[in-house]
């Protein structure tokens, strides 16, 4: 099992190097298609961990950066079919007039439109094509239709967008008091750097989760790794609870750039009245970070992917 272990993790630093161009245009390709970055960020790692899971089936990959696009757009689609049951694309007229181009600014302020109204494929076709300047043929490939289907699916998505009327909807966070004694005594334990206040509040099996790294299993564990490494950074840190305008409560942690406080991590909870159940630490996911300082107004400590891989990133 070591020995797996060991193979396994070699064989995901490659990965990640070969991917390493490319997954900044990932994540804000599954922003355009989420309208969330929460929602963006785990469409990326279910992406990259599928990715990774079927390279023994290829012979080569050619081209990382469709090779993930076309991974997480049917990764996407498939959630979609099942939030809404399953649904069959008519057939499509393979000859409909091409319409200008959706400026990508429009595409951005119209992001919940695009989400809540156009169906799936035709969101998919216009992000693709307008935005990240992928050629029908492509597209056609990764949703299995015609050259011709997906210009008819593009043509009609413009159309309907020119026809409406839309207002840009930015997500907006803004600081909170949580409405839990337990979240309350987190922020405490952690602004006074206190392990042990931290460790009185998690559940016996409680997991440590920082995203798209690592876990670590049960109380004891993340006491004897994830704590005490943060006990030992010599940065001054400070948490702040924010809530965005879908009600989705966050820690955000800052450190000081000069003199300028920077947001350095974020994390959620899993709980409840007594006791966590899960953290899960963004620290290595930074555009997510940058999004959020973006609207925090804020500049980021960018991480990086992984271990050794940061620097200070500012606004």
């Amino acid at each position: 099992m070591d020995n797996m272990y060991t193979a396994s993790r070699s064989l995901r630093s490659e990965f990640d190097v070969l991917i390493k161009d490319d997954r900044s245009a990932l994540w804000s390709y599954c922003l355009k298609l989420t309208g969330s970055p929460w929602d963006a960020e785990d469409l990326v790692q279910d992406s990259l961990l599928k990715a990774f899971a079927k390279l023994s089936y290829l012979y080569q990959v050619k081209n990382p950066k469709s090779y993930l696009f076309r991974i997480a757009t049917n990764t996407w689609i498939d959630a979609k079919r099942k939030q809404k049951g399953v649904y069959h694309t008519a057939l499509l007229p393979e000859n409909e007039p091409i319409t200008d181009p959706i400026s990508p600014v429009e595409l951005s302020e119209a992001i919940d439109y695009l989400i809540h109204l156009l169906p799936p494929k035709q969101h998919v076709c216009i992000v693709l094509i307008d935005v990240f300047e992928f050629q029908a043929k492509e597209v056609g490939a990764m949703l299995s239709l015609s050259e011709g289907a997906v210009r008819s699916l593009l043509h009609r998505a413009r159309h309907t967008l020119r026809q409406s009327n839309f207002n840009d909807a930015s997500l907006s966070i803004q600081k909170t008091e949580p409405n839990s004694s337990l979240l309350n005594a987190y922020v405490q334990a952690f602004n006074q750097r206190n392990i042990e206040g931290i460790v009185s509040l998690l559940h016996e099996d409680a997991v440590m989760e920082v995203v798209g790294i690592t876990e670590e299993y049960g109380r004891t564990m993340i006491r004897t790794n994830s704590l005490t490494d943060w006990a030992a950074d010599p940065v001054t840190m400070n948490g702040t609870f924010y809530v965005d305008k879908n009600q989705r409560l966050f820690f955000v942690v800052t450190i000081l750039d000069g003199e300028r406080e920077a947001v350095n991590t974020i994390h959620e909870f899993t709980y409840n009245e007594k006791l966590i159940f899960q953290i899960r630490d963004y620290y290595y996911c930074p555009e997510l970070l940058l999004e959020i300082g973006r609207l925090l107004e804020k500049p980021v400590i960018k991480n990086g992917y992984y271990w050794g891989d940061g620097h200070v990133r500012s606004l």
